[in-house]
């Protein structure tokens, strides 16, 4: 029999063509719902109908928005062909899978305005080499996806997340489809990274993704959300912003897209530079002002009690890079004055604990950046993880904490362990020119090998341990967290960092509340 040198798969839709690399076959831009346009756009999505013929997925898929960012946050830039037409995902398949194989369903970071399923750093063909199949969908992003408009116009209805709807439906997809293409939809992991990774914890507490995933991966990201009211604080600005009376989703509709992005765009880049409560409100404290919004049907108020319900059998695979914020503030390196930094700090903590928390991070001899950074690490990263982590502990399901301590060697990362540089090592796409502008010449392929079987093992199983390497739990009585290079494992590496969090932040159970637990590894950082 000779073998067909193009793949093809069977949906429920239709038939599709794919490309083959060797022992990958991927297929690129399949469409799972309907383009959000016209009376579909600041809607729900609808699943895709169907088409004739094959479709040609050798595409990358299509993406809802413009580059926001240059080279020191790659997760924010744009791959593949911006349109309109954007809800369509990325399969790659082991060749010849024979159905059984475990399913990621990896969701992109770029927070909340960007990135793409089609990012190299996190190309999904080494997995598929190990035997994982591996899904990335699009999903609406910034004032598309995430503009709140629930309580503001008559004919809004059900218009809230609808980037998280976008990505339950795609999930969806993946029961009825992924069959098609080796997959085993009853033994799928739930992952992501940053904007993706806090998406992943809001899921967790979504009673309409009951069902779709069966463990979870958080990367660098475990929290975030407004309230209505927050969210409603932005939809304000956006629509002052865009001067023309709008006084209806379906005048909205009407805005152009390329318009409605520099709105967008300005908000953002205003919002991320001051951190200004007076105007942004609850978004200054995370400098993002397209979010989820929690409290509503589809996302619970108290979101990690909600985690908790549901994922008693999740197990969790959780943790954060060494300096994940100094990479990210970068940019802003000049404006970040003591008066600056004191603003900063007094939207998070308050006037009340200003010099206490300034006094804990001096003690490290940092400057002012590096300073800066450590807070909005532990805060915005490290805290949100190891409440989520105590949360699915206590439930009796496996947590298994990492952190990420090796430091680029280029430029861009001030030679630290910064936010999404764990990427190309987990997906092991360190051959990417991409890859490479992060980490630098000569990154070490060792430590690729061992976080990829790690992430392997537990996607198959549950437990990310490998031959002749256990990986312990985390419990709230041992707090262990495996360190990545070296293999070594610390017992309560965050312990006073952690108190302190406790006792200057509220003690809420809501997933953005950045509370209970939480901090930087306290001495060997």
């Amino acid at each position: 029999m000779i073998e067909r040198a193009v793949p093809t798969a069977s949906l429920r839709t239709g038939g599709v063509r794919g490309r083959r690399a060797g022992p990958v076959d991927s297929y690129l831009g399949i469409p799972y719902a309907e383009a959000p346009v016209g009376e579909l756009r600041f809607a729900p999505p609808v699943a895709r109908s169907r088409w004739n013929g094959q479709w040609d997925a050798t595409t990358a898929t299509s993406v809802p928005q413009r580059a926001r960012s240059g080279p020191l946050n790659p997760l924010g830039r744009v791959w593949g062909v911006q349109s309109s037409d954007c809800l369509r995902l990325n399969v790659w398949a082991p060749r010849g899978a024979s159905g059984a194989a475990p399913v990621l369903f990896f969701v992109h970071g770029g927070a909340w305005v960007g990135g793409s399923p089609s990012n190299p750093l996190h190309d999904g063909a080494s997995f598929a080499r190990q035997g994982i199949v591996v899904v990335e969908a699009a999903y609406r992003l910034g004032a598309e996806g995430f503009l709140y408009l629930n309580d503001r116009f008559d004919d809004a209805q059900d218009t809230d997340n609808l980037g998280v709807r976008d990505l339950i439906l795609a999930l969806e997809w993946v029961q009825e489809n992924i069959a098609a293409f080796g997959g085993d939809p009853t033994n799928v992991t739930l992952g992501g990274v940053s904007a993706g990774a806090m998406t992943v914890a809001l899921l967790m507490s979504s009673p309409q993704a009951d069902g779709l995933y069966v463990r979870a991966i958080c990367e660098s990201g475990a929290s975030s959300g407004l309230t209505p009211d927050g969210a409603a604080e932005i939809t304000e600005i956006v629509l002052q912003r865009l001067g023309a009376p709008v006084e209806s989703v379906a005048d909205l509709r009407r805005v152009p897209a390329d318009t409605l992005l520099d709105v967008q765009g300005a908000v953002f880049a205003e919002c991320f530079a001051t951190r200004d409560p007076h105007r942004f409100g609850e978004a200054a404290k995370t400098g993002m002002p397209f979010q989820p919004v929690i409290g509503t049907e589809l996302l619970p108020r108290e979101t990690l009690a909600a985690i908790g319900r549901r994922s008693a059998a999740v197990p969790l695979l959780a943790g954060t890079a060494s300096q994940e914020y100094d990479v990210l503030l970068a940019p802003l390196e000049l404006e970040l004055t003591a008066e600056r930094i004191g603003q900063r700090l007094d939207g998070y903590v308050g006037n009340r604990w200003r010099e206490e928390v300034l006094a804990f991070y001096r003690r490290r001899g940092l400057d002012r950046l590096a300073l800066m950074a450590a807070v909005e690490t532990d805060m915005l990263f490290r805290v949100p993880m190891l409440q989520l982590a105590s949360t699915i502990s206590e439930t009796g399901a496996d947590v298994f904490l990492y952190e990420f301590t090796w430091p680029a060697n280029s430029a861009s990362g001030r030679g630290t362990a910064h936010h999404f540089l764990e990427l190309p090592f987990v997906f092991d796409t360190l051959a990417a020119a991409e890859s490479l502008a992060l980490t630098g010449p000569h990154p070490p392929a060792a430590l690729a090998q061992s976080m990829r079987d790690s992430w392997t093992a537990f996607m198959t199983s549950g437990n990310p341990s490998t031959l002749g390497h256990e990986w312990p739990r985390y419990s709230e009585r041992e707090r262990a967290v495996q360190i990545f290079p070296g293999n070594a494992v610390q017992l309560d590496p965050y312990q006073q960092t952690r108190k302190l969090w406790a006792r200057v932040t509220d003690q809420d159970t809501t997933v953005g509340a950045h509370a209970t637990e939480g901090g930087q590894t306290d001495e060997h950082h």
